[in-house]
């Protein structure tokens, strides 16, 4: 058994998984949580995260639904990078973390999702 915390597992429980953090600086994802060896993998800037808008399916933009598949509860996050356009595809175990996230970083651009 997974040792869990108020978070989920302690453990990031498989090499495509990642534990996710919104700040005020991004989005970050690492592959542990532990303190001793936490590493940063991904790191999408607020600012670069494109302005999200309600579309006639939900919030467009920044952050977008896709669905629920095997893998879990999904959507998009959209960005704009030097190189071009980035898009993290963020899966979530349940419906409900899904649209908190997607909530969370919905009014982190200013948004707030109807």
């Amino acid at each position: 058994m997974l040792a869990m915390d108020d978070f989920g597992p302690i453990e990031i429980p498989t090499k495509t998984s990642f534990f996710f953090i919104l700040s005020k600086e991004g989005l970050f994802a690492l592959s542990s949580r532990r303190n001793t060896i936490t590493k940063t993998q991904l790191f999408m800037p607020s600012q670069s995260i494109k302005p999200i808008v309600q579309g006639k399916n939900g919030p467009m933009g920044g952050v977008e639904e896709l669905g629920n598949f095997k893998e879990g509860y999904c959507f998009k996050v959209n960005a704009v990078a030097t190189g071009g356009d980035v898009t993290w595809i963020m899966c979530a175990p349940s419906l409900g973390d899904k649209n908190d996230w997607m909530k969370m970083i919905a009014e982190s651009k200013g948004f707030a999702p109807k």
